[in-house]
């Protein structure tokens, strides 16, 4: 996968040479500096699967916490930032922590019963209001790839994408701040491994404060008032 879409491309070598560069959409330009291959040559291509299968996690993902998100509140995309390094969503609307509390919930909720995730090419001129979400303004094709995740979400997207949503294995938000001027917030995740580290941590560190302050966990955030 060349990029596309605030995905990040691939990783991987050519006859054990790192590729340093993709580019192009039906034909994939590879650039390998110092590879010393020749026309006609064979040669073995490894993907790293474990980059590209976190990034599968991190783009199911991020449909379901925009679908998620915009069932409560009213939601525009500014734009998406998905690499192994950091995983971001920059939106406009209204939001708070309790909004996204209840919309990683019911993400979860479904990662935890699965949900099989489908590709198909659909004709743009069958897209219309209560379709797949599209801004058939940046795409020139006739054709357009649309992915589903179950009943639960619908969207255009040329990336790659899970079998099932239950591959996710868990999604949990790990920053909420302003983005301001590039949009109202901008919100950071984690998927899958790193999800549930990340959620341990974060649980024994908010109990051993609650300690501290003699206080239980529930009424931590009160008893400052």
């Amino acid at each position: 996968y060349p990029g596309g879409g605030g995905q990040a491309q691939d990783r991987g070598t050519l006859n054990g040479v790192p590729v340093m560069g993709l580019k192009g959409k039906e034909e994939i330009v590879h650039t390998v500096p110092g590879h010393g291959l020749s026309v006609g040559q064979m040669i073995k291509g490894e993907l790293d699967w474990d980059a590209r299968y976190e990034l599968m996690r991190a783009h199911t993902g991020e449909h379901m916490l925009f679908s998620a998100l915009s069932r409560r509140t009213e939601m525009e995309l500014v734009k998406i930032s998905l690499s192994l390094e950091k995983k971001v969503l920059i939106v406009k609307g209204q939001l708070d922590w309790e909004i996204i509390r209840e919309a990683v919930q019911e993400v979860n909720s479904i990662i935890t019963q699965g949900a099989p995730v489908r590709c198909e090419k659909v004709d743009r001129q069958s897209m219309g209001e209560g379709g797949p979400r599209v801004k058939l303004d940046r795409i020139s094709d006739q054709m357009v790839r649309v992915v589903s995740i179950g009943d639960y979400d619908q969207a255009a997207c040329a990336g790659v994408h899970l079998m099932n949503a239950s591959e996710i294995g868990m999604l949990l938000v790990s920053k909420f701040t302003s983005a301001k001027p590039a949009g109202d917030w901008e919100i950071e995740f984690l998927v899958g491994p790193e999800a549930i580290r990340a959620a341990v941590e974060m649980s024994v560190r908010s109990l051993m404060l609650a300690e501290r302050m003699g206080a239980l966990p529930q009424d931590s955030l009160t008893a400052f008032d």
